[in-house]
């Protein structure tokens, strides 16, 4: 199917104040979407369960 791919990490704001290091690098900064589709290749078996009467909830 393809790989997305996620980075993180981002540059301090200018005229930022005080910020934990630990939120810009919590940043979603880009996301690579897949750049082929190999119709041969299975989907990942998790990704295609579906969901049915018996799997979902009543509540």
């Amino acid at each position: 199917m393809g790989r997305f791919a996620y980075e993180y990490g981002s540059a301090m704001p200018k005229g930022a104040g005080l910020i934990d290091q630990r939120e810009l690098l919590a940043n979603l900064v880009r996301v690579r979407l897949p750049d082929h589709l190999d119709p041969d290749t299975k989907a990942h078996a998790l990704s295609s369960r579906g969901t049915t009467r018996g799997t979902t909830s009543g509540i």
